[in-house]
């Protein structure tokens, strides 16, 4: 998260966005229980040379097993005003209104999963 801090609150939710060949997808959802704060880079030579980022604690609640994610075309469809195909390494805040259509269109699909 190091330059996307803006906004993020304990309390609030965060999902894992998993992404990359084997392709995208949200795999969990947890609870933000700290602010930013400054850490060590998570890159070993930038972290010897100073380096540092931002990282909140966050508790994991639900998680999927990664071929079951809530995929990237199901994300677009029902919330089509977020550029899922534009997350980059350090996350994106997701605003108030489509936050609340992603809370309850991964509810439905952790149901769907049980």
């Amino acid at each position: 998260m190091a330059h996307h801090h803006n906004g993020i609150e304990p309390g609030g939710d965060a999902f894992l966005y998993r992404q990359g060949a084997h392709g995208r997808g949200i795999v969990a959802r947890g609870t933000i229980h700290s602010h930013p704060a400054p850490a060590p880079h998570w890159d070993p030579t930038r972290s010897r040379r100073g380096a540092t980022t931002k990282i909140v604690d966050v508790e994991l609640v639900e998680a999927v097993p990664v071929e079951h994610a809530l995929g990237v075309d199901q994300l677009e469809a029902v919330i089509p005003d977020f550029a899922w195909r534009k997350v980059y390494s350090s996350g994106r805040l997701v605003a108030a209104s489509p936050a609340e259509r992603l809370r309850r269109l991964w509810d439905w699909h952790v149901a769907e999963e049980a």
